[in-house]
C-alpha cells in the first residue's frame, strides 16, 4: 500500500509540476505583450501635438524652437529655427516633416536644408480644397513667390521626395498616434 501510495504522490506531484511550467510558459508571451512596444518605448518623452481639431486634407507648421541672431564681438551667428509641416491626409493618416524656419518663413534649400535660395511663408500641399493622397504635391503657397531660381525646382511629393531631384528632399520625423494626440520625435535630419 505505501508502494502504491508513493507512486499516487510523485504523479500527483509531476502532474502539478507540468501545470505549474505550462502556465508558467503561458504567461511570459502574455506578460510580454503588456509592456509598450518598441515604437511606443522609441518616442517616450516626445513632444506632442493636439489633432482633436485637425480636420482630414489640412497642414499645419508647427514652430518648436525660435530662429536667433547672435552677436558676439565682430561677428553675427544666424541660428535657423525649426518647425513641423503638419500634413493629415484624406484618410486621417498624418505625415511630419521637419523644416528650419527664419522668423515667419521657411529658408528654401539650395544644396540642403538650412542653405538657402529664397524663403517660402507657406509650405504645404498644393491645393488644400482637393484630397490630400499619395498623388499631392507640396510646393510654395505664397501669392507672390520669391523670385530665387531655384523656385521651378520647390516641389515634393506626399513622401517628401524632390520632384525635380535637383533639391534635397524633406526631411521626414517618426510619429505616434495616442488617441487625440500626435507625439512627434524632436529629432530630424536636415
Amino acid at each position: 500500500m505505501s508502494e502504491r501510495r508513493t507512486r499516487t504522490r510523485t504523479l500527483g506531484y509531476a502532474v502539478v509540476a507540468t501545470f505549474l511550467i505550462g502556465v508558467i510558459i503561458a504567461a511570459v508571451p502574455f506578460i510580454g505583450s503588456l509592456k509598450p512596444s518598441a515604437r511606443a518605448d522609441a518616442l517616450v518623452g516626445k513632444r506632442r501635438v493636439d489633432i482633436s481639431d485637425f480636420e482630414p486634407n489640412s497642414y499645419r507648421l508647427i514652430q518648436i524652437e525660435e530662429s536667433r541672431l547672435e552677436r558676439t564681438g565682430q561677428s553675427i551667428r544666424f541660428h535657423n529655427g525649426r518647425s513641423w509641416l503638419v500634413i493629415r491626409g484624406d484618410s486621417g493618416e498624418f505625415t511630419v516633416f521637419g523644416l528650419p524656419t527664419w522668423e515667419e518663413s521657411i529658408p528654401m534649400p539650395r544644396d540642403i536644408w538650412g542653405q538657402h535660395e529664397g524663403f517660402c511663408f507657406d509650405l504645404g500641399p498644393a491645393n488644400t480644397e482637393s484630397t490630400v493622397d499619395e498623388s499631392t504635391i507640396i510646393q510654395c503657397n505664397d501669392t507672390d513667390k520669391d523670385t530665387a531660381w531655384f523656385a521651378e525646382y520647390w516641389y515634393w511629393s506626399i513622401d517628401g521626395k524632390n520632384v525635380s531631384g535637383e533639391l534635397p528632399d524633406l526631411s521626414p520625423v517618426r510619429t505616434l498616434i495616442e488617441g487625440d494626440v500626435l507625439a512627434i520625435d524632436d529629432f530630424w535630419g536636415g
